[in-house]
């Protein structure tokens, strides 16, 4: 499914897994709620397709950061981003499942305390 993403669609989702990939950041990303929210905003994807992105994507891409003694705190690119989880989603079925096993926890992590308030957020930006 997922490692047969056109390249229009890989176009499409490169911002949302650029912001996503905030929430990995080896820094205090409560400070980039509302960019992520405005990013979330702009796409056209519902919450359960930005969740189902964060957890078989962005978050099996971007949480291996949190492992870095040293970890990438600035941020990527949409382009950086599309690049990277394109590489993740060229990996063998198997290798992406035991990827997303070693990131659970990073993920479900970030979705228990750092979603709500984006969600929160991206909400109030729909509204606007």
């Amino acid at each position: 499914m997922t490692s047969e993403l056109s390249d229009e669609e890989m176009g499409r989702r490169a911002p949302v897994w650029a912001a996503l990939s905030n929430l990995f950041l080896d820094t205090d990303i409560a400070l980039l709620y509302q960019y992520i929210a405005k990013e979330l905003a702009a796409s056209s994807y519902t919450d359960e397709e930005l969740l189902r992105m964060l957890r078989t994507e962005a978050g099996p891409t971007f949480a291996t950061n949190m492992f870095s003694i040293a970890g990438e705190w600035v941020g990527w690119t949409a382009e950086e981003a599309r690049e990277l989880i394109g590489s993740y989603l060229r990996l063998p079925a198997t290798l992406r499942w035991f990827r997303r096993l070693a990131t659970r926890g990073f993920v479900e992590h970030a979705i228990a305390s750092d979603w709500p308030q984006i969600r929160a957020l991206r909400d109030t930006e729909l509204n606007r």
